[in-house]
């Protein structure tokens, strides 16, 4: 039963899980979720999908509410069914609010209505957004959501990179895995440069290998009082038509020490270890992570790889992120020849 006032969701804190794909979001999620008064969500984008032309609005007719409930899922729509909304109901709830709703509200009672938000003799006072494609969208959420904080989960690019290439075959070239990591993470480095106390980085290493701690210190972060034995929430991924959806983020549902890299056996590609190396590890070192390669290469081995990645972006039309990094080449020569 929805048994929230106005004042009681304005009180809910709104705080959001972001990183590259891969780096131990879901798993974060769903141990979070285990927390008696935390709402700990799946991926959406309902608030980029209405955020130009809603977010100022304070009074909403009938067709503006139902303009939202069915446009909810215009993107991700794989993610529906883990959401498993009523929409009837949250129909008739937002209409309770209709004439005094702040796009804010609207949100959080959309949130309020998740299969896990009904926990039984317990109210919702925070809720947590896991989004990877919110990474960029910071300063956005901010405008909405003042007082929110950003977890960011990073993982070594060659372990990441390994866990996307088990999970599916990649049409182009797996190299583009590496260019998206940097970009997810230079924008949230740059972003915790201007907010230090909004952001927090998690490394998925140390969250798999002692996540009491890690989930402590997020919960500190958070301003959210602790609560002892947090672990995966058990039907957090449930079963769904869509195959490749169920089988990357299955291993949310267990315990995190079953969650721990078998990446190892993979084995990238030396070449393309290499070539991830130049493209990432100036970005790895700012994260934290250690040199992974001994060999310094030189110049022309560098511009070789670094030829041959812009060639592949054109050839997939992905011209606008190599030239992004144009700018940035002789940053990148600097951090690997350190």
């Amino acid at each position: 039963m929805f048994n929230y006032t106005l004042d009681d969701i304005d009180n809910i804190q709104m705080h959001f899980i972001i990183g590259a794909p891969r780096s131990g979001t879901t798993l974060t999620s769903s141990i979070l979720n285990s927390h008696p008064n935390i709402l700990a969500t799946h991926e959406n984008h309902f608030i980029m999908n209405h955020y130009y032309s809603k977010r100022k609005k304070t009074k909403w007719s009938d067709e503006d509410l139902i303009n939202v409930i069915e446009n909810l899922w215009i993107r991700m729509p794989d993610f529906e069914p883990l959401w498993a909304l009523n929409y009837g109901v949250l129909f008739k709830n937002l209409k309770r609010f209709k004439n005094q709703l702040t796009f804010q509200q609207l949100i959080k009672i959309v949130y309020l209505h998740h299969r896990f938000g009904y926990k039984t003799g317990k109210k919702i006072t925070t809720i947590i957004d896991k989004n990877p494609g919110y990474s960029g969208q910071i300063n956005r959420l901010r405008s909405i959501f003042p007082n929110a904080k950003f977890i960011c989960l990073t993982r070594h690019y060659l372990d990441q990179s390994n866990s996307i290439l088990k999970k599916k075959k990649l049409k182009g070239k797996p190299i583009l895995l590496g260019e998206k990591w940097v970009l997810i993470n230079e924008r949230i480095i740059k972003a915790h440069s201007k907010l230090p106390n909004t952001i927090k980085f998690i490394k998925y290493e140390e969250i798999t290998e002692n996540p009491d701690q890690q989930i402590d210190l997020i919960l500190n972060f958070l301003d959210i009082k602790k609560t002892n034995n947090l672990r995966p929430t058990s039907n957090f991924i449930i079963k769904l038509k869509s195959n490749w959806l169920m089988n990357r983020h299955k291993a949310a549902n267990t315990r995190v020490i079953d969650t721990k890299s078998k990446d190892d056996l993979f084995i990238l590609d030396p070449d393309l270890k290499k070539k991830l190396y130049i493209l990432c590890n100036y970005t790895a070192i700012k994260l934290g992570y250690k040199e992974t390669l001994n060999n310094k290469f030189n110049l022309l081995t560098i511009a070789k790889y670094y030829v041959q990645y812009f060639l592949w972006a054109i050839k997939l039309n992905y011209i606008l992120m190599p030239l992004r990094y144009q700018s940035k080449f002789i940053i990148i020569v600097k951090g690997i020849n350190k």
